[in-house]
């Protein structure tokens, strides 16, 4: 089960985008990454690398912040990305739940969800 305050994101290729570790495509997951850093989000991408002579690697796409809510430049970033070729999807995990988005209507709808679940997960306080 993952904390309250994790929050994992996997950018899902297109047909019709670049190869996974071409520089072209890493670029977009690097885009995705610098806007999460730049709302002061601890985010940490999960990277691919083989140890061979002609051997590639780089982002796999999925990255874990830990954040209770992920930041404006980063659901602008996520909406750039999911725009940027037919077919992208952004698939969002939280306290056991996992939303999918293809469009950025799908996407403030999903975080939508995500809050509003983690708001019914959070211990109630009891008054005294």
């Amino acid at each position: 089960m993952t904390s309250p305050d994790e929050i994992t994101v996997v950018l899902k290729r297109s047909p019709d985008d670049a190869e996974q570790f071409s520089r072209e495509y890493q670029e977009t997951i690097g885009n995705v990454l610098a806007a999460s850093w730049a709302d002061g989000v601890k985010t940490m991408p999960r990277i691919f690398t083989m140890d061979a002579v002609d051997a590639v690697g780089g982002y796999t796409g999925e990255f874990i912040a830990i954040a209770k809510s992920l930041g404006p430049a980063t659901i602008a970033a996520l909406g750039g990305w999911l725009a940027g070729r037919n077919g992208r999807k952004v698939r969002i995990k939280v306290d056991g739940i996992e939303v999918e988005a293809s469009s950025m209507k799908q996407l403030d709808e999903a975080l939508k969800r995500v809050e509003q679940v983690k708001r019914d997960n959070e211990p109630k306080r009891i008054h005294e």
